[in-house]
């Protein structure tokens, strides 16, 4: 849901918007650790699951095509998780982050009641992870970039107030390891 100080978008228009969202997609996880002999061992896996979001976000009318805006949300994530060499059992992993980050907003319509939108998105995001695996769990730490673009709608249906829907991609690129295993990092890519 949208909250606006005036109808669609233009020029010093205020967008406020409370809303949740999910995803489905993939992941691949790079993990590193050192073995018994104090070498390096790099393994790769993939994973399928989804992600749901809460937050805010707010835009600000720069022109009555353009508008600028950020956004904050909290994300959750779980992944059934299979290691690329099949030999090892699969795992599932969570990831649960803040997200911040910018957003702005090109509109393809913009009249008084709808708009059409197209919108890019980066930011940061840092939080948990946790790997169950075999009945143990094993928490750590995650941060890195999130990106991602939409094509949205707006629909103002009174003077203050109306819906927003958004399609797209989203993706996050994150780093971490084990709190404690100091010596096991893993990266998360996906969308």
């Amino acid at each position: 849901t949208t909250f606006a100080f005036g109808q669609s978008n233009e020029q010093g228009t205020i967008q406020l918007g409370l809303g949740w969202g999910m995803m489905l997609g993939g992941a691949s996880i790079e993990s590193t650790y050192t073995d018994f002999n104090d070498e390096k061992v790099t393994s790769k896996s993939s994973g399928v699951g989804a992600l749901v979001n809460y937050g805010i976000r707010a835009q600000y009318g720069i022109t009555e095509l353009i508008s600028a805006g950020i956004f904050v949300r909290k994300e959750g994530a779980v992944y059934v998780v299979t290691p690329d060499d099949f030999e090892s059992e699969s795992f599932d992993m969570s990831v649960s982050t803040f997200a911040f980050g910018i957003e702005p907003k090109v509109y393809l319509v913009n009249n008084d009641k709808f708009n059409l939108n197209v919108a890019p998105s980066i930011g940061f995001s840092t939080g948990s992870t946790e790997v169950i695996d075999f009945g143990f769990t094993t928490e750590g730490s995650a941060s890195g970039l999130n990106y991602g673009f939409t094509t949205g709608i707006n629909w103002y249906f009174a003077n203050m107030f109306g819906m927003s829907a958004d399609l797209g991609y989203a993706g996050n690129s994150l780093s971490g390891s084990f709190d404690d295993a100091e010596d096991f990092e893993y990266k998360i890519k996906g969308g």
